[in-house]
């Protein structure tokens, strides 16, 4: 008995969890795309430092290292051609 409880337990513990899909989520933003689209609630996945995934569903916070929520706040980006960085 002692024997199959300690292989279990060797078993879990070299068990390694995956690395997260995302570096950082933006949850629950208002996305303005800067083109003249409609707003809309919705995610925004980070991967280093590239937008990986725009999405107006849900996703999943267990796929990221770190969650923001920006519940009602605007996320937009500025491009380095944009006259705000002029």
């Amino acid at each position: 008995m002692k024997k199959s409880i300690l292989a279990i337990f060797i078993a879990l513990a070299s068990c390694k969890t995956p690395p997260p899909e995302y570096d950082i989520l933006l949850s629950r933003g208002m996305i303005v795309d800067g083109l003249g689209n409609p707003r809309f609630l919705g995610d925004v996945a980070v991967k280093g430092n590239k937008i990986v995934k725009i999405s107006a569903t849900r996703i999943d916070p267990a796929k990221a290292d770190t969650v923001l929520d920006l519940h009602g706040k605007i996320v937009s980006s500025i491009s380095k051609s944009s006259p705000a960085c002029s």
